[in-house]
Order: C-alpha cells, then sequence, then structure tokens
C-alpha cells in the first residue's frame, strides 16, 4: 500500500473539480465555496484517518 500519499494534493484538486463550473456570482458563489471548502476538508481528513487505519493493520 503506498504510504506517501499527498493528501492536500487530493483536496485541492477535488475542491477545484467541484467549484470550476460555479455559475453564480456575490454571495450565493462564496456560501457554494464556503460549503464546497468545508465539504473537501471533511472528506480529506475522513480519508487520513481511514488511511492510518489501513496503515495499522
Amino acid at each position: 500500500m503506498k504510504k506517501d500519499i499527498d493528501f492536500d494534493k487530493i483536496a485541492k484538486e477535488t475542491l477545484d473539480e467541484l467549484t470550476k463550473n460555479f455559475k453564480t456570482e456575490g454571495t450565493f458563489k462564496e456560501i457554494g465555496f464556503k460549503i464546497a471548502e468545508i465539504s473537501t476538508k471533511t472528506v480529506k481528513l475522513m480519508l487520513k484517518k481511514y488511511h492510518q487505519e489501513l496503515l495499522e493493520d
């Protein structure tokens, strides 16, 4: 199993992919970006924890 996964890089690429087609402007765009950012951070943390569990086995 690969042990040196760059979770920050994966999170940035995911956030970029999620937000590249946002069509709204102003407050709605800001809210959308914030939701996407929080979601990405949450998934990144979950993946890190899961990866740690796999490495312990």
